[in-house]
């Protein structure tokens, strides 16, 4: 699709070239014999057609006769912006400004269907060039695992105060009035100024069986803090616009081999645009990470820390960067959220059976991965041979930590009981100081 008058008049004068080469084919007596040239030349003709379909297009929303019709699912949306705006003869640096949204981030956004653009953001949008979408994302359900959910705004009633953690938040310092003669209406205003003005679901990396079942509000409270603490940072924070460039991970995977790895994860995660935060678990979430997004669209993974380990870390930071590059920004939303049964992890319970879930499985293999790659992953004696001096000797050969290979020996055989020295039990304490439990 045709965005701009300089992508229109680039796209008119490859036409006229393509009409020039596709003449001078024609012309030719061979081609007629050919078979090559005329599969050759009835590809140019095609993609000429294509080109002129995008011109057409593009010069009749120029006249202004384009009428917005309501969207009836998300995947209308982000066009319909894009032929209002070039309806209404409002230039992309136009719309930037008057969205407080930088010209290239907007022009991406275009670029890429609004790939990435936060709920408040496309939201934003549609309300400046009056576009009602309002019904579109109040009727947006999804199925119960890994569906998306779009709230547009946060309704105060729905919600039984009553089970959230208030006491919880309160003792943790998360709200400043620690005094507050109404500590529910304070946890309230704090809730409210951490989420924003729109909830924001995530993607839970979560245990859940039938003798742990997650509290829903005291997931939402702890998404709450999480919000807080990225956008607390990021005030006055330059922070570069993460770019979905992966290339960096090889080099993260360097760093677990580094007695200061965790510690560093902070600033790495910064240098390509996404915010790290770790915030302990609230009692009966069973949560580990997350993966969501400030209000202006910067990525934020969370991790609870909840097990003490190095091979867990480094699994779950890996884990949370794969629905990062793989699921968060593949729809209209701040995120996913996945509250039903997603992957049972058999570290307590070994005779609970493994529930695959597709986000959580391509979020897995991902981390599985770039960690160590399959290819690699073949050639590792420790497999085999279950010894501290083999996993050392691969982790060695393979530039990565000790405990990374023996969690995955310990995972891919069912038997939690062996390698207990390899996997940095206790080991989180001294990278992110104390953790409750």
């Amino acid at each position: 699709m045709i965005l701009t008058d300089l992508q229109l008049r680039a796209s008119q004068k490859h036409l006229s070239d393509l009409n020039t080469w596709i003449r001078e084919l024609k012309s030719d007596v061979s081609v007629s014999s050919d078979q090559f040239a005329i599969l050759e030349l009835r590809g140019l003709e095609g993609f000429a057609a294509d080109i002129q379909s995008e011109i057409t297009e593009y010069e009749t929303l120029r006249e202004g006769t384009f009428i917005s019709p309501r969207p009836t699912n998300l995947s209308d949306i982000p066009v319909l912006l894009i032929k209002t705006r070039i309806a209404r003869g409002w230039s992309q640096e136009k719309l930037a400004n008057i969205t407080n949204t930088k010209v290239a981030t907007l022009q991406r956004y275009e670029e890429s269907s609004y790939l990435g653009a936060s709920l408040s953001k496309i939201l934003e949008v549609a309300q400046a060039l009056d576009v009602d979408i309002s019904d579109t994302l109040r009727h947006s359900t999804g199925d119960s695992a890994g569906s998306t959910r779009e709230t547009p705004s946060l309704d105060l009633g729905e919600f039984d105060w009553g089970q959230f953690p208030i006491k919880e938040a309160f003792d943790r310092g998360w709200i400043r009035d620690k005094f507050a003669k109404n500590r529910t209406e304070a946890f309230k205003t704090w809730f409210v100024e951490s989420t924003g003005p729109y909830t924001v679901s995530a993607l839970y990396r979560k245990q859940n069986n039938s003798s742990l079942q997650a509290n829903e509000p005291s997931l939402l409270a702890w998404q709450a803090r999480v919000l807080q603490i990225a956008n607390h940072e990021l005030n006055g924070l330059a922070i570069p616009e993460f770019k979905g460039d992966d290339r960096w991970i090889k080099y993260l995977t360097s760093v677990t081999m580094e007695p200061d790895g965790p510690t560093k994860v902070k600033e790495l995660l910064r240098e390509q645009g996404i915010m790290f935060v770790v915030e302990p678990h609230l009692p009966q979430t069973y949560l580990d990470g997350a993966t969501l997004q400030t209000h202006d669209g910067v990525p934020i993974i969370a991790l609870t820390l909840r097990r003490d380990r190095l091979d867990y870390f480094w699994f779950t930071l890996f884990h949370e960067l794969g629905h990062l590059y793989c699921h968060l920004f593949s729809r209209l939303n701040n995120g996913f959220i996945d509250l039903d049964v997603l992957r049972e992890e058999k570290l307590n319970d070994p005779s609970i059976s493994t529930v695959g879930h597709d986000m959580e499985l391509e979020a897995d293999n991902f981390a599985s991965e770039w960690l160590i790659k399959s290819s690699a992953w073949d050639t590792c004696l420790s497999r085999f041979s279950i010894s501290h001096e083999a996993v050392s000797a691969d982790a060695q050969r393979l530039n990565i930590h000790p405990s990374i290979i023996a969690g995955r020996i310990r995972n891919e055989r069912d038997d939690y009981s062996i390698l207990s020295g390899l996997v940095g039990q206790g080991s989180l304490h001294n990278h992110f100081g104390e953790l409750r439990a």
